[in-house]
């Protein structure tokens, strides 16, 4: 248990910062969404993330060459995507071939499938480009930027991501 009386929040520092934080606007970056960068093909959940995270307030601190970072973490959202897909690929392949034929086939593509489902390392390339893009409290701090407005996040319909879904509470009188 800490002991002794809470920090004042209004008072100065000796050693203040020397760099001042930046304020993003709650509502998110003004202006309309940019296209993906031309040597990227996002499919429907890289370009659903694209469209999310335009309209962040982190978005309003991103300068044009993060551009294609964004453009990178969409495309893993993607590969994401497809790996998820994969899990019954090869069930489903190998009912169709004969086992005696194929064995060496057969081996190759279940060696295949097993590196390809290894989501860890798509995970923390998502986790490194999304501190050069400040997404979560600490990778704010770190950029030392602040997000101040009126607008809350539920008020605009945003979500975290695009893979979250709202939830509402039904009670037998609205039912």
């Amino acid at each position: 248990m800490p002991r002794g009386p809470l920090p004042d929040p209004h008072a100065q520092r000796r050693n203040a910062a020397t760099i001042p934080a930046t304020v993003l606007p709650a509502d998110g970056r003004p202006g309309e969404i940019p296209d993906p960068p031309t040597w990227c093909e996002l499919r429907r959940h890289g370009l659903d993330w694209w469209n999310w995270a335009w309209a962040t307030p982190e978005s309003a601190g991103w300068s044009s060459s993060l551009t294609d970072v964004v453009a990178q973490r969409a495309s893993l959202v993607d590969d994401l995507n497809a790996i998820e897909g994969i899990d019954g690929f090869g069930s489903d392949l190998f009912e169709m071939m004969q086992a005696d034929e194929l064995a060496d086939l057969r081996q190759l593509i279940e060696r295949l499938q097993a590196l390809a489902v290894g989501r860890l390392p798509i995970m923390k390339m998502m986790a490194t480009l999304d501190v050069q893009l400040g997404f979560g409290a600490k990778n704010l701090a770190a950029l030392r930027w602040t997000i101040t407005g009126t607008t809350p996040a539920a008020a605009t319909g945003a979500t975290p991501t695009p893979d979250k879904r709202r939830l509402s509470v039904v009670t037998s009188e609205s039912a």
